[in-house]
């Protein structure tokens, strides 16, 4: 029998084709950079390919070499989802801004809303069943911001008579 021996021809490449794939992999992952994962995809599939063929030539182990094929080419594909993804949204976005009637109808939307409200003497907002008018939320404000003045003067004056109590009890 004749035994063919297991060479270490091409793990180097594998290796860094494996180190390169799983980089590649973390960086698709990452929403909005992902797509920075190209370039170590794309290096890692050249890197595995020259091991394959070395290990081929030279019978070697071929383990690492295919996990690192396979890894970076899973990194790469995920990266070229992302590049589509942001080619497609920035084509749709430059055609519909292109587009004069896009500028015209958000204007219209804005002269409209700002009409209506230079249009009215006071804003009536309806909370439930009751509405609110402008001028009863400003009163009810200064109300609010009496009462909360109100209670600080009495916390402070509370806190002072406690301390003094406690400094009493000491002596």
């Amino acid at each position: 029998m004749d035994e063919q021996v297991k060479t270490s021809a091409g793990q180097g490449f594998g290796i860094a084709s494996l180190i390169l794939g799983i980089i590649a992999l973390l960086v698709a992952l990452i929403p909005c950079i992902g797509l920075f994962a190209l370039i170590p995809g794309i290096i890692a599939i050249i890197l595995a390919i020259i091991g394959l063929s070395q290990a081929s030539k030279a019978n070697g182990a071929k383990g690492v070499i295919i996990a690192g094929l396979i890894i970076s080419i899973l990194g790469t594909t995920l990266a070229g989802i992302w590049l589509m993804f942001f080619s497609a949204g920035g084509a749709l976005l430059k055609e519909i801004s292109d587009k004069p009637d896009f500028e015209n109808v958000l204007e219209e939307i804005i002269q409209d809303i700002s009409g209506e409200i230079e249009g009215k003497e006071s804003i009536e907002i309806t909370i439930g069943d009751e509405e609110v008018r402008e001028e009863d939320l400003e009163q009810k404000l200064e109300e609010m911001e009496k009462a909360d003045s109100l209670d600080a003067g009495t916390q402070d004056y509370d806190e002072t008579e406690a301390g003094d109590s406690i400094e009493d009890s000491g002596n």
